[in-house]
C-alpha cells in the first residue's frame, strides 16, 4: 500500500450506458455525499468531479443540499467540470467517456481544458490520485454481497474472469462466444450458489429477466456502445481484480460477512478496502417540495400517523411487465391507501394508462409526481414503508427490478434483518422455478395479485409493526455509523491517512 501526502483527487461517476433523454442520476448523488465526506474530513483536499454537461443543474441542487451557501470555502474545494454533451435519444456512456480523454490530458499535463459550455479552466491541478469506477481505486455503491457474486474471484465464490474463461470455451467448442458469455454471466442451471452474508440459492435465483434483456442488447450492439466490442460488466473482474483497492458505501452493519470477506480478500494482497457507508443528505436544505409536504400533512390529518405509501423504482428501470405494476397501484388505491407515486415516461419506463392516470389524479388520497423529495418523504412520520426498488436499508416492501436490487431484497427480508418485505410473484424470470428455500412463484396476475393483497395486510399488521421496530433498532445503529469514533468515519479517515495525508 502506497504511503505519500496527497492534496487533489479526481472522482469520476461513470454514467450508466442506458442514458435516456432525462439523464439517469443514480450513482451521482452518493457520489457527491462521499466527496463532500472527504471535503469535510480532509480540509486540504481538493476533488474535481466530472459530469455531462446536462447534470449540471441535478448536481448543483444536489450540492445544496449539503451546502446552503454557495461562498463556503467547502465549495471551493469540490471542482465540477462538464466534460461532455449528451445527445438526446442515444446511449451515452461512450459520450461521456470519450469526453473524459482530453480532459484527462489536460488534468495530468496541467493545460488549459475548455468545458463543453465554453468555460476555459486554466488552472488544472495535477491530481495524486484518482477514486474512479475504474482503477486506480474502484468507488462501488452497490451491495457488497452482489458484487463479490457478479464480478468476484472465484475462491470467494464470485464467477472469476468470465471473459477469459468464454474466450477459452469459444476455442475449444467452436461456439458463438456471445451464446457463450450469456450462459456465463447470466446462468440458469439450477446449481447451488452461496452468497456471502446469506443463505444458499439456486443460480437462477440472483436474477431476472431484464438482466438477460440489458446483457443480451449489449451484446447486439456491442460494436457500437460497448468497451472493446462487449458489455462493460464483463471488464469488471479485471477491474476489481487490478485496482489498488476498493472504497464502498455499504457498511459492515449492513453486510458484515460480505465485507470482512473482501476487505480479507485485498488486503490479504496488499491493498486497501475501505466500507465507508451509507452516505446520505443531512442538510435541512432541499429543492422545493411544497406539494408532497402538503400532501402528507393533509394525509395526516385525514389518515393518521404511518399511513402513506412512498412508490419509487429510480430514475433509469421500472418493472418490465407492466400490466403487474398497474395491478399493485390499484390495489392500494382500492385498500384506500394513500399514496405517493414517483413516474415519468422515458425509456424502460412505461407509459402511464390514461384511465388508471385519470382515476388517480381525481383521488383525494394518490399524488402522482415525476420527482421527489425521498430522503425527507421516509423521514416523515407518516411513512410506515416504501414501496420500491431496494437499495439500501430502510422499512420497505422490497420490488427487485435489475443489478444487486435481488441481494438487496433478500437483506431487506426474513433471509437476513427482517426490516421489510421481499416480493417474489413479482420477479420477472422466462420460466417458473423453484426457489432454494423451497417457494416456487408462479409469476401470474392472480399470484401477483395475491401476493401483495397478504403483504398489504401484513404490513399494516402486528407483522408490520415488528417490522418497523426492527427497522427502528437498524436505523439507530447506522445513525452512529458517522459519530466521531463510528465505523463510516473511521474508514473514511483511514482511507484520507493512507492516500491524502
Amino acid at each position: 500500500m502506497r504511503r505519500a501526502r496527497h492534496d487533489s483527487l479526481v472522482l469520476v461517476e461513470v454514467i450508466d450506458a442506458f442514458h435516456p433523454p432525462s439523464p439517469p442520476l443514480r450513482h451521482m448523488p452518493p457520489g457527491l455525499a462521499y466527496a463532500i465526506k472527504l471535503l469535510q474530513e480532509a480540509s486540504n483536499l481538493t476533488i474535481t468531479f466530472p459530469i455531462p454537461s446536462d447534470w449540471t443543474k441535478h448536481v448543483e441542487d444536489e450540492i445544496a443540499k449539503y451546502i446552503s451557501n454557495i461562498r463556503d470555502s467547502l465549495r471551493d474545494r469540490l471542482r465540477i467540470v462538464q466534460v461532455s454533451a449528451s445527445e438526446q435519444n442515444e446511449l451515452h456512456l461512450l459520450a461521456f467517456m470519450n469526453g473524459l480523454v482530453p480532459f484527462c490530458t489536460s488534468l495530468f499535463t496541467s493545460a488549459p481544458y475548455r468545458q463543453t459550455n465554453g468555460t476555459v479552466l486554466t488552472s488544472i491541478q495535477q491530481p495524486d490520485i484518482c477514486l474512479l469506477d475504474v482503477p486506480v481505486l474502484t468507488l462501488s455503491f452497490a451491495s457488497t454481497t452482489a458484487m463479490i457474486h457478479i464480478m468476484g474471484p472465484e475462491e470467494l465464490g464470485g464467477k472469476g474472469d468470465v471473459l477469459a474463461k468464454s474466450k477459452l470455451l469459444a476455442r475449444e467448442t467452436g461456439k458463438p462466444i456471445d451464446e457463450i458469455l450469456i450462459k456465463l454471466f447470466v446462468p440458469d442451471k439450477g446449481q447451488i450458489t452461496k452468497l456471502i452474508g446469506l443463505p444458499q440459492v439456486y443460480d437462477y435465483e440472483c436474477y431476472v429477466k431484464l438482466s438477460v434483456t440489458s446483457f443480451n442488447f449489449f451484446l447486439k450492439h456491442k460494436r457500437r456502445y460497448t468497451r472493446k466490442g462487449l458489455p462493460r460488466e464483463l471488464h469488471l473482474f479485471s477491474l476489481y481484480r487490478d485496482c489498488d483497492g476498493v472504497v464502498t458505501t455499504s457498511s459492515y452493519i449492513y453486510e458484515r460477512e460480505s465485507n470482512d470477506a473482501f476487505k480479507a480478500h485485498y488486503e490479504g494482497n496488499g491493498r486497501s478496502y475501505y466500507a465507508a457507508g451509507p452516505v446520505t443528505p443531512t442538510s435541512a436544505h432541499q429543492p422545493s417540495w411544497d406539494g408532497v409536504k402538503t400532501f402528507l400533512d393533509r394525509m395526516l390529518q385525514e389518515h393518521g400517523g404511518r399511513s402513506v405509501i412512498y412508490v419509487s423504482f429510480g430514475s433509469s428501470f421500472w418493472p418490465l411487465n407492466a400490466e403487474a405494476t398497474w395491478k399493485v397501484f390499484e390495489i392500494i388505491q382500492q385498500r384506500q391507501i394513500p399514496m405517493i407515486l414517483v413516474h415519468n415516461d422515458g425509456w424502460l419506463r412505461p407509459s402511464f394508462p390514461d384511465s388508471l392516470r385519470v382515476r388517480f389524479e381525481e383521488s383525494d388520497s394518490v399524488l402522482i409526481t415525476q420527482w421527489a423529495p425521498q430522503n425527507l418523504i421516509l423521514g416523515h412520520k407518516l411513512i410506515p414503508f416504501d414501496y420500491t426498488r431496494p437499495t439500501h436499508p430502510t422499512f420497505r416492501i422490497a420490488w427487485p427490478v435489475e443489478s444487486d436490487q435481488i441481494m438487496n431484497a433478500m437483506y431487506i427480508g426474513e433471509l437476513k434483518h427482517n426490516i421489510g418485505y421481499e416480493l417474489l410473484e413479482v420477479l420477472e424470470r422466462d420460466e417458473s422455478k423453484p426457489l432454494y428455500r423451497g417457494y416456487t412463484p408462479s409469476g401470474t396476475l392472480d399470484a401477483v395479485e395475491k401476493e401483495i393483497q397478504i403483504v398489504l395486510h401484513k404490513a399494516f399488521g402486528p407483522d408490520g409493526a415488528e417490522k418497523r421496530r426492527n427497522a427502528e433498532i437498524f436505523k439507530e445503529k447506522l445513525s452512529h455509523l458517522w459519530d466521531e469514533d463510528g465505523d463510516a468515519r473511521l474508514e473514511l479517515r483511514r482511507f484520507i491517512q493512507d492516500y491524502l495525508s
